[in-house]
């Protein structure tokens, strides 16, 4: 299991019996080995959507079933490049971390991710406390299934590969979208290493999430930002 996993586990567990780490961590792996699997993309949007409105939406801070912590803002911050509408309308994950993290504690910031790595979303005992502290009415958040290489049919290159969990959820918790799915960039071996620009993955990951969350982002922009206007009788 990685450390980032691990990681998840300590800090959602307060001194847990060595016996519910192992349980837990086995729960984990079993997890990533499942994502792991190459299947076909999946998408659900919920059939009566128009009649939510979510003005604002938090996009939560990622997390990582592989990749490790390190990558989290690059998913997060290529959502944002991806959405439509205006700016106003998306909480970065930045702002959502500290937010849920003040006042001294990150309970719920640990609660709403244990949520996320088990269930690929936000449950509706949570989502209400996460959307209170937020201020906002909806609640983005994407799991990294895998971030990982594999090997290319052709010399000298190589494949990226990006597997995500996203769903979107109002301040209630009900489930308005879900998706999981991969990214894929085949590229030279020597193009897979760090750019010097700012909040960048490595340009063939980079490609591969790009492709994924651009398919993904304008399906939840589209989510009702303002209820319709009623003409006057």
């Amino acid at each position: 299991m990685s450390k980032s996993l691990m990681s998840l586990v300590e800090l959602s567990l307060p001194r847990p019996p060595r016996v519910v780490l192992l349980v837990l961590a086995g729960l984990l792996s079993a997890l990533a080995a499942q994502a792991a699997k190459k299947e076909t993309e999946r998408s659900w949007v919920h059939p009566e959507i128009q009649r939510f409105v979510v003005p604002r939406i938090a996009v939560l801070p990622a997390v990582p079933l592989e990749g490790g912590l390190d990558v989290c803002p690059f998913v997060e911050k290529r959502w944002l490049s991806a959405a439509t509408g205006p700016r106003m309308r998306w909480m970065p994950a930045v702002q959502s971390r500290v937010l849920l993290s003040q006042g001294g504690t990150d309970s719920l910031l640990r609660r709403e991710a244990l949520d996320v790595l088990r269930n690929g979303r936000v449950d509706s005992t949570t989502a209400p406390r996460v959307a209170r502290a937020l201020g906002v009415r909806g609640l983005l958040s994407l799991r990294i299934d895998f971030w990982r290489h594999e090997d290319s049919n052709v010399e000298g290159r190589i494949r990226a590969v990006v597997g995500l969990t996203g769903a979107l959820v109002d301040s209630s918790g009900a489930l308005l979208w879900s998706a999981t799915g991969r990214g894929e960039y085949e590229a030279p071996e020597s193009m897979s290493q760090l750019t010097n620009e700012f909040g960048q993955a490595p340009a063939d990951f980079d490609s591969a999430l790009t492709s994924l969350v651009g398919r993904w982002a304008p399906l939840v922009s589209a989510t009702p930002a303002s209820a319709p206007a009623v003409k006057a009788p």
